[in-house]
């Protein structure tokens, strides 16, 4: 039995066709679907319902004979939602998707080195993991900032395994 998602993904790829340069066209008229700023895709079918999904699962769906599969998630590569061209597009598993999400998340700003404000030589070091604040306090500036340094590096090399960057 075939989940909605397949079922409108099929309802889609009869009137719609995909290039590997992450363009969508009508296979009618041969006209450019434009992919929104949130990475959402309106087409409007033939029956005359209009069908909204995201560009980059639409995408794997053309890509991929897995893409239904629970356990996987799709990742754009380059992290822009807009570029869904058949070389910026993975499926990995969900505890992949989630140390991406924390690695994008803490080198964004939530990894953070701050001073305590009850011990002044003491300092807290805050990061995401696993979808979770962590912290911890260190006593020593030169410590902390080694600390920081450390988890700086292991969410790069997180991004960088599953990611692409100019």
């Amino acid at each position: 039995m075939q989940d909605r998602l397949s079922l409108k993904v099929e309802e889609i790829k009869k009137e719609v066709k995909y290039s590997l340069d992450g363009s969508f066209f009508y296979i009618k008229n041969n006209n450019k679907i434009t992919i929104d700023d949130f990475g959402a895709v309106s087409i409007k079918l033939s029956s005359g319902k209009t069908v909204k999904i995201k560009a980059s699962i639409l995408a794997s769906a053309y890509l991929y004979k897995n893409y239904t599969d629970k356990s996987l998630h799709v990742l754009t590569r380059d992290m822009d939602v807009q570029n869904v061209a058949a070389n910026n597009i993975r499926l990995i598993t969900k505890e992949a998707w989630r140390d991406v999400k924390d690695a994008w998340k803490n080198l964004s700003g939530s990894l953070r080195i701050k001073q305590n404000n009850k011990n002044l030589h003491a300092y807290v070091i805050y990061w995401i993991e696993k979808g979770k604040t962590k912290q911890k306090q260190i006593e020593d500036f030169v410590l902390a900032k080694k600390f920081f340094k450390q988890k700086l590096l292991e969410n790069a090399k997180k991004l960088h395994k599953y990611c692409i960057f100019d």
